[in-house]
Order: C-alpha cells, then sequence, then structure tokens
C-alpha cells in the first residue's frame, strides 16, 4: 500500500467505462489517494481534456473507436507543448513487438489487462520521478548545469536563485550562448556568463593558460558546457528510445527578463555570475 498526499491529474482513456472505473478503483485499492480522475472514451476526448486540464499522467486503452490509443500516443508526443506527459498503455494483448512499436512511440509502460493493483503500484514508482519532474525542469536543469560544471572543471555551485530576476546590464560585460531542440522542438536553452568567469572556465577545462584563451576557444568551450547540460537535461524530458537532435549554439542578446523565461542565478561570494535559463515549447 502506497498513500501519499500529492496531487495529481490522470487521465483514464477507455471506450469502456467499466474499464475506466476498474482503473480508477485499483488506484484506491493500492493504497493511493489525493488523485484526481479524469475520464475520456475515446482518443478525440482525451486530446480535449490534456488541451484544457494539467494532465500529469494519461492512462490509455489501445484499442477504441474514433482515434485509438497508439494515434493518441502519437498525437501527445508530436506536440511540444504534451510531449512531456508520461504515458502508459493498458491493452489486452500480450504481444512484445507491439510494446516494443509502442514505447518507440513514446508510451512509457504498457500492462497488461486486467491491471492488477501490484502493477500499478510497481508502475508508479517508475513513472512517479518523471511526474514531478515535468514541474520541476528549471530546478532539475540548475542541478544538471551544476554537474555537469563539476564533472568538466571541478567547480561546485551552491549559492543560486530560481526564478531570479535579471538586469539586462548584466549582458554588457558577460558572454551568453544559446540553442534550441529540434527534437521535440522549441525548448530553449540560454547561458550567460561573466567573460572573468568564462575566460577562467576555459583555461581549466582547456588546460589553458590564462592569456592563451582565445575568443573562439572560449566560445566553443562554454557552448559544449550548454550542450552537456541542455542535453542531459532533455534525456530526462523525452523518452529513454526517442532521439533528439539540438542545433550548434550560438551567441544572442535575448533578453532575459520576459516574463515567459525562467532564469536560474548562480553567485559566487555576493555577485552573479551565471545565468541559466529555459523557455519552454508552449512559450517560444
Amino acid at each position: 500500500m502506497i498513500y501519499f498526499d500529492e496531487h495529481f491529474n490522470i487521465l483514464v482513456v477507455d471506450d469502456s467505462s467499466t474499464a475506466r472505473i476498474f482503473i480508477k478503483k485499483n488506484f484506491e485499492k493500492a493504497g493511493f489517494t489525493n488523485l484526481n480522475f479524469i475520464m475520456a472514451g475515446d482518443g478525440n476526448q482525451a486530446l480535449e481534456k490534456i488541451a484544457s486540464e494539467n494532465i500529469h499522467l494519461l492512462i490509455t486503452d489501445l484499442i477504441m473507436p474514433e482515434l485509438d490509443g497508439h494515434e493518441l500516443i502519437k498525437s501527445v508526443k508530436g506536440n511540444p507543448k504534451y510531449a512531456s506527459t508520461p504515458i502508459i498503455v493498458t491493452t489486452s494483448s500480450s504481444n512484445c513487438a507491439k510494446n516494443e512499436e509502442l514505447m518507440e512511440a513514446g508510451a512509457d509502460i504498457v500492462l497488461t489487462k486486467p491491471v492488477a493493483p501490484e502493477a500499478l503500484c510497481e508502475a508508479w514508482e517508475k513513472i512517479r520521478p518523471k511526474m514531478h519532474f515535468i514541474n520541476a525542469k528549471i530546478p532539475a536543469f540548475k542541478d544538471i548545469f551544476c554537474e555537469t560544471l563539476n564533472s568538466m572543471a571541478s567547480i561546485s555551485l551552491t549559492d543560486a536563485v530560481v526564478e531570479a530576476c535579471v538586469d539586462d546590464s548584466f549582458l554588457e560585460d558577460s558572454r551568453q550562448v544559446t540553442m534550441s531542440t529540434l527534437k521535440p522542438a522549441g525548448y530553449k536553452f540560454i547561458l550567460t556568463i561573466k567573460k572573468v568567469l568564462s575566460k577562467k572556465l576555459t583555461s581549466i577545462i582547456c588546460d589553458l593558460k590564462l592569456h592563451e584563451v582565445t575568443e573562439d576557444n572560449e566560445k566553443e568551450t562554454i557552448s559544449e558546457l550548454l550542450n552537456a547540460a541542455a542535453g542531459a537535461l532533455m534525456k530526462k524530458i523525452t523518452p529513454a528510445d526517442q532521439t533528439f537532435e539540438l542545433n550548434l549554439p550560438a551567441e544572442t542578446a535575448y533578453p532575459l527578463n520576459r516574463p515567459e523565461i525562467i532564469n536560474c542565478a548562480f553567485k559566487i561570494k555576493d555577485a552573479v555570475y551565471i545565468i541559466i535559463s529555459l523557455i519552454e515549447p508552449e512559450t517560444v
């Protein structure tokens, strides 16, 4: 039995009302509390619910009229706004090849009907971290960036402010690189760093003396730092078997004080030296 107080919206999609109720009751039998179940009878209804509700988890049957489960998965994963939504598929078939096809399409877990409470518990333990992650991308990006920086330069950053307000004057003596994902499309990552620290990091990472650091290898090093951190984050957002492409980072003067941009500022002593920013697909 698992008891917790976190609130999640779970969309259950099945053309059988009995099957939908069965899923809900099995969650309750498994000990889950404080879950809000939203029901849909087919894929088209599900897409309407996804567009109007904040869905944390999608549980869908495979064979349904109108829009079946396979097409529903493709529609959800093809929309950058909902692509990170975890998906559990319930099916009467135990076809391994079909299950692999569903996973390739974007399903996280495939369960065979009838779904037992124990199977739901096991599936939940696997998928729950991803459900938390959807609402916590910038803190996750912050942690991954710190891990990446530490692995590349043996530097630990601990003093960070999430959702920091940034003055555009910060750009005056800073270097900035940006990258956008191509698959899934629309995520934009920005790294803004004080030039004095950028040069120092480049000398450490590239094993160069400060006077040997050039503008080109400085730009390349900082771009690679962002590339590694953003790539690690995207591997958490997208299914494990889904590939993604990133364009080469390029300098930008993109303003950091727009309300749709989520910033995380790192301080060294009393001054901000690094800002990482994330723009999600719906705001690009």
